[in-house]
């Protein structure tokens, strides 16, 4: 079954504003708003790639807000003009960076918006060096926001995940499997570009 559904997105300081037109069902595992729940926005907000403290009262406020990353997008939220009722993701990749992507077939359609940060890449499995032998492995992500006018059972939105009801033999499958590899092109082919225009 398909649901009427128009979204728009926008940039606002740094932000990725998603606005789904109406309060919609999403499942996430984003720091504000993760799990499942209905909502109007998604965020996708960029921050600094490794905030250090300062010894400046400035840093304490900086500090604050690092440690309640979802008090701290409800707060970009409500900066931004999205509802504070919003999920939130952080990325340090540039906004700039942000890569899109719409499929469609028999009706359906899914959009991907993806910040694809790989200059702390690892393997799946791979242990992460200890502080103690001095690496410097800083957090990166690949944020996805997979949106669909399919109307998905819950199932169905765990599916998109993981195989039932949503694997790659279905058109939704299908579709979700091509925008997501073709934003992570796009995502990888931007992260390369900017890794070579930094080194000169």
């Amino acid at each position: 079954m398909k649901a009427r559904l128009s979204t728009s997105h926008r940039i606002v300081e740094g932000t990725l504003i998603i606005d789904l037109g109406t309060r919609m069902r999403v499942l996430s595992s984003a720091p504000k708003g993760g799990g499942f729940r209905t909502t109007r926005y998604i965020l996708n907000h960029q921050v600094l790639p490794n905030p250090v403290p300062l010894q400046t009262s400035e840093a304490k406020v900086s500090q604050q807000r690092w440690s309640d990353p979802a008090r701290y997008l409800r707060r970009i939220a409500l900066t931004v003009g999205a509802d504070g009722d919003c999920v939130g993701l952080m990325t340090a990749v540039p906004m700039k960076q942000l890569a899109t992507s719409r499929q469609s077939a028999a009706g359906l359609w899914v959009e991907c918006y993806a910040t694809v940060g790989v200059t702390n890449a690892v393997r799946a499995g791979e242990l992460p060096q200890s502080v103690e032998q001095g690496a410097d492995r800083r957090p990166g992500t690949i944020n996805l926001i997979l949106i669909t006018n399919a109307c998905l059972a819950a199932s169905a939105l765990v599916g998109a995940v993981w195989q039932p009801y949503a694997g790659t033999h279905t058109i939704i499958g299908s579709l979700i499997g091509r925008v997501t590899a073709d934003c992570l092109c796009q995502g990888l082919t931007r992260a390369a570009e900017w890794a070579l225009q930094s080194q000169s």
